[in-house]
């Protein structure tokens, strides 16, 4: 009986220790908190809870745009641009005395912040180098690199056949930025070859359609940019009211394109698989943060959600 007992005993003993290491991965997650002393640009927690600063970033030509610069203690913040062409200056800072307290000293360290303004003449690479100096004459440095272009959109034209159905294009000139802009999403094609030429450092990766064909079936398809698609020549839904006869649809017959990109300048990217996984087939979107490396995944069941919509009647 007491051999019984201490069996049982042990058995049990195992069954806690397995539930508490289980208990305990489950919330492995650690969430740091901003270094003492630390210039951060940006920054961003991860998925693991450590703050990651940009590196990299994209703006419009003659457009504003600024970075946010914390840094936990006293000091100056200062800007320094790789070439004339992009102006880079601090445009607000702050000092907040009653924040991060340090333990070890139990006093305030205090947080040093600063918003810096970007405006760039001329398309290209630079670099912005930040600066938080303390008040011992101590620095700590932080770059990022900053692509130029005449716009910030993943791609700049989609043509089904020969018809162009989307374009917004720039020009900069005598340092004005002229752009030109149209989209005409009603097609009279069943089929035709859909290409998107994309912006500056972007990358079209694929592409996912979704049509009805005329006996009412939809139809979900991955496919590359630039090959071949069928359009929609049925409604999305028809109904009918069995008292009064009366029968209902969709306004439009829709074609819906989603877009996968990869931003190959700050290594973003979004990607549209199709998938059963969840019991029925459907679009899953997946985001890459480019900062963190995290990804996003969300799901669409083809009508909601796209990137592009074409349409007839």
């Amino acid at each position: 009986m007491k051999k019984s007992l201490k069996r049982l005993y042990a058995i049990v003993l195992s069954l806690l220790i397995c539930v508490s290491t289980l208990t305990i991965n489950s919330y492995a997650v650690t969430y740091q908190d901003k270094a003492n002393n630390t210039l951060y640009v940006a920054a961003k927690r991860n998925d693991k809870g450590e703050w990651k600063n940009l590196t990299k970033t994209r703006i419009e030509v003659l457009d504003m745009s600024s970075i946010s610069v914390q840094y936990t203690g006293k000091a100056s913040i200062t800007v320094k641009s790789s070439k004339a062409a992009l102006n880079a200056k601090v445009t607000s800072s702050s000092f907040s005395k009653y924040s991060n307290w340090d333990e070890s000293t139990k006093t305030y360290l205090g947080n040093s912040s600063a918003t810096i303004g970007l405006y760039a003449t001329k398309n290209g690479t630079y670099s912005v180098t930040i600066t938080a100096t303390k008040p011992d004459g101590s620095s700590v440095s932080k770059s990022v690199s900053i692509l130029v272009t005449n716009q910030s959109g993943v791609y700049k034209t989609a043509k089904l056949g020969k018809k162009t159905i989307y374009s917004e294009i720039g020009k900069t000139k005598s340092g004005q930025l002229t752009k030109k802009a149209s989209a005409l999403y009603k097609v009279s094609a069943k089929t035709g070859k859909l290409k998107l030429t994309p912006n500056t450092k972007y990358k079209i990766t694929g592409l996912v359609v979704t049509s009805v064909n005329a006996k009412g079936k939809a139809s979900i398809k991955k496919i590359k940019n630039g090959k071949k698609i069928t359009l929609s020549r049925g409604y999305n839904y028809k109904s009918s009211d069995a008292f009064d006869g009366t029968s209902y649809k969709s306004s439009k017959k829709i074609t819906n394109i989603y877009v996968s990109y990869k931003d190959t300048f700050t290594g973003s990217s979004v990607t549209y698989t199709v998938t059963t996984k969840r019991g029925k087939k459907e679009i899953m979107r997946t985001y890459k943060d480019g900062v963190t490396g995290d990804k996003d995944v969300t799901y669409f069941n083809g009508e909601s959600g796209s990137t592009l919509s074409l349409w007839s009647y």
